[in-house]
């Protein structure tokens, strides 16, 4: 409330529909007078499959209508263009055991970020709460030398010391194309699966995701808690222009 708003943002570049193994890819566009600070700004994407019959039955009364409807989603991605911090979707009930990117729910655990050759980053497993702060189950650091597309498994620490759980991903450098033209790589971190979390309620299970941050320098989490990430990032003015925010979502060719 009483916060600054963008003068405006739109959408461009994206096509009425697409097919599995297609790119979604267009801009964001925002225009602002005045500068920003906001916590990011992402894009999300979401694919769904949607059903519905009517159910027709006769009886002494006549004839009774029910129609029964359901949407089921099949893919659902996070893209941040602007900030620092990368996020999975939420495994909403996930929780000891959370798998990611299921056959029934594809990209559930990718995560793209913008990222240094000889960048430390950050991995932390959260615990997602209405009502209060999310609060961190777990935490681990990707190291250079991680990034070569194979998985790998990272234990769990919080607050310096060990935490049972332990994570499965992996991570590789992609090539990035906007509009036909090259564009720096970007850090692709795909997340498998968690196991052997600690719940963090008492009555409900964890509900999960996972997120990712460049550290401004190496960190052991074996020693003491990560550095958190910046809280804000700033959009300057626009001057009368408007900022470009390309993005680029390759869908999944096995999509029903």
């Amino acid at each position: 409330r009483n916060r600054p708003m963008a003068d405006r943002f739109y959408i461009t570049g994206m096509k009425p529909s697409y097919a599995p193994g297609e790119t979604v890819e267009g801009a964001v566009h925002i225009a602002t007078s005045k500068d920003l600070d906001c916590r990011a700004i992402r894009l999300k994407l979401v694919g769904a499959g949607n059903a519905k019959f009517v159910h027709h039955r006769k009886g002494r009364n006549g004839t009774t209508s029910e129609t029964v409807t359901n949407e089921f989603n099949y893919l659902e991605e996070w893209r941040t263009l602007l900030g620092d911090l990368g996020k999975t979707v939420v495994i909403y009930g996930g929780g000891s055991n959370v798998v990611f990117g299921t056959p029934w729910a594809l990209n559930e655990g990718l995560i793209v970020l913008k990222a240094a050759s000889h960048e430390t980053i950050a991995i932390r497993v959260k615990d997602h709460n209405l009502l209060k702060k999310d609060s961190v189950i777990g935490e681990a650091i990707l190291l250079p030398s991680n990034i070569t597309g194979t998985p790998i498994s990272l234990s769990l620490h919080r607050d310096g010391k060990n935490e049972q759980g332990e994570l499965c991903l992996s991570a590789r450098w992609r090539a990035a194309m906007y509009n036909n033209e090259p564009s720096a790589p970007e850090l692709e971190i795909t997340v498998f699966h968690v196991s052997n979390l600690k719940n963090d309620h008492w009555v409900t299970n964890n509900d999960v995701y996972v997120e990712a941050y460049r550290l401004p320098s190496p960190a052991d989490p074996a020693a003491a808690a990560l550095p958190e990430p910046p809280a804000t990032v700033r959009l300057p003015a626009s001057g009368g222009g408007e900022h470009l925010f390309p993005f680029q979502f390759t869908l999944p060719a096995d999509l029903p």
